[in-house]
């Protein structure tokens, strides 16, 4: 009936208040506060555990899956979008069973992803701005020198 005519398929939310006015206590119960749009299929909508034939009463598909609302007569999806923690080592295991690590970093100019992985038992330094992996010996190498020259030598 909400997607006819041009509603939203919401329940209100009610709170109890409780509070002092000079020196007397009020109580007010079920104090509607506003209203929240109910997913199909979802535990507080009403298609939960109706027969098939309880769904062609009510003009709905048995086959639909749920998951979304209806607002103001419009079926509307939240989309989920994972983004991964910046600047902190993640470390996984994929489906071959090898585990590795990476870390993406970013500033307000540019942004870096690292990984650490494993090939034919070395380890290898792969990151978005080298052309080819690089063995992680040599990265401590490159490290090494650099300190020397900076640190001891400054």
């Amino acid at each position: 009936q909400c997607r006819l005519r041009d509603m939203t398929y919401s329940a209100p939310i009610t709170v109890d208040i409780e509070y002092t006015r000079g020196s007397q206590r009020i109580i007010r119960n079920a104090l509607p506060i506003g209203r929240m749009p109910i997913m199909l299929r979802s535990s507080n909508c009403v298609l939960t555990g109706k027969t098939p034939m309880e769904f062609s009463k009510l003009n709905e598909c048995p086959l639909d899956p749920g998951g979304y609302f209806i607002v103001k007569g419009q079926e509307k999806v939240i989309l989920i979008q994972e983004q991964l923690s910046k600047n902190r080592i993640i470390v996984d295991q994929d489906r071959k069973g090898t585990v590795g690590a990476s870390v993406t970093s970013s500033t307000h100019e540019k942004k870096s992803r690292t990984n650490m992985i494993v090939k034919q038992g070395r380890f290898y330094l792969k990151h978005n701005t080298l052309s080819e992996d690089a063995p992680i010996c040599i990265i401590f190498k490159v490290r090494e020198e650099f300190i020397k020259m900076h640190v001891v030598w400054s």
